[in-house]
């Protein structure tokens, strides 16, 4: 993903300030503690540093999907409608989430992998100054005295190169299974799960079962769906309909994405990101409606009785560790009363 801006959209802390002055980049060292450092990566020694800025995965992920998902509110995982309502959706299938409370928590691991945008062409920053309405701080014994103003990190016209993955294989499944640690939704709200996905993607017909990884060799399975190979194109193509529009904006910088080019991988070891062969660009949302592929198997239906024999005796030893473990947090609680009460009366005796 190629991506062209102007100015810095995505800035570091003031901690910077202490790596840059152990290197040989004069121009950006400043006394001044309100600096503002765009993020960026160093190269070479400190004796002859180079650098480049970046715009990180977390903040290219956001702006991603921040149509979908606008904020982030902890009320949310309170409302079963609520919660339910935002896991049952494409944004949600593919970034991936960490839901918790006391009570619950649901997550998925993202099945996009995307590294930091880099730059690539020449240009280079700078620090400026500027000036707010701030009261003046006539202190002249602190260091950069003067608190109306503060510096930032600048720089002109942009070019950055993003990389990265879609897991077909994470995309293709979706658990329910706390069993495996990773249960995505709740399943016994799978119908109204259900309901709120086929609102998104009217295709959606799956239904919940035990699924394997195929050619594994511990022969235990996972609860929870298949998602069907016409979905999975569908989700792909949301995806790219978001990255291709992707622009991230600021006050006085933007950044959006230029160029966009995929291939489908079968063969990992000799077909990597690096290999030039089978990349296909996106010029516009018609080329994205034109991708369409299948998707191997990568998970096969398993028998329900089989598989409902192995949960009663993992179950049974999982609920046997777990009331054995409360036995003992009882039991430490017991002694430290009985501790407590003993300190108690000997404190009384020496009182008397």
């Amino acid at each position: 993903m190629e991506i062209k801006g102007v100015g810095v959209v995505n800035y570091d802390s003031t901690e910077q300030k202490w790596t840059i002055n152990q290197t040989s980049l004069n121009h950006m060292k400043t006394r001044h503690d309100n600096t503002s450092y765009a993020k960026k990566r160093f190269y070479g020694t400190p004796e002859d540093t180079k650098y480049k800025l970046i715009i990180s995965s977390d903040c290219l992920r956001h702006e991603i999907f921040k149509g979908d998902v606008p904020f982030h509110s902890p009320n949310v995982i309170n409302h079963e409608t609520l919660l339910t309502s935002l896991i049952a959706s494409p944004a949600s299938l593919i970034r991936g989430y960490m839901l918790v409370n006391k009570d619950i928590t649901f997550k998925r691991k993202s099945p996009l992998v995307i590294t930091s945008a880099e730059q690539t062409n020449d240009a280079m920053s700078y620090i400026e100054t500027f000036s707010s309405s701030a009261q003046k701080n006539v202190d002249k014994d602190k260091e950069g005295s003067d608190a109306s103003f503060y510096k930032k990190e600048v720089v002109g016209q942009m070019v950055y190169e993003s990389n990265g993955f879609i897991d077909l294989m994470n995309l293709q499944f979706v658990s329910c299974d706390q069993i495996f640690d990773r249960s995505a939704f709740n399943p016994d709200l799978f119908n109204v799960y259900k309901q709120f996905l086929q609102s998104r993607i009217p295709s959606f017909n799956s239904e919940l079962g035990y699924y394997q990884i195929k050619d594994s060799i511990v022969e235990l399975s996972e609860y929870g769906f298949k998602i069907t190979n016409d979905v999975v194109n569908i989700l792909v193509r949301e995806l790219f309909k978001r990255m291709i529009s992707m622009n991230i904006q600021r006050k006085d910088a933007f950044a959006e994405t230029t160029s966009l080019k995929y291939k489908l991988v079968y063969d990992v070891i000799d077909d990597t990101l690096s290999s030039e062969d089978g990349w296909i660009t996106v010029e516009n949302e018609k080329d994205i409606e034109n991708i369409s592929f299948e998707v191997e198997d990568f998970y096969v239906p398993s028998d329900v009785e089989k598989e409902n024999e192995k949960r009663e005796i993992i179950e049974g030893e999982y609920n046997r560790l777990k009331e054995k473990k409360r036995e003992e947090r009882e039991s430490i609680q017991q002694k430290k009363v009985k501790k407590e009460m003993v300190k108690q009366a000997i404190n009384f005796n020496n009182h008397e």
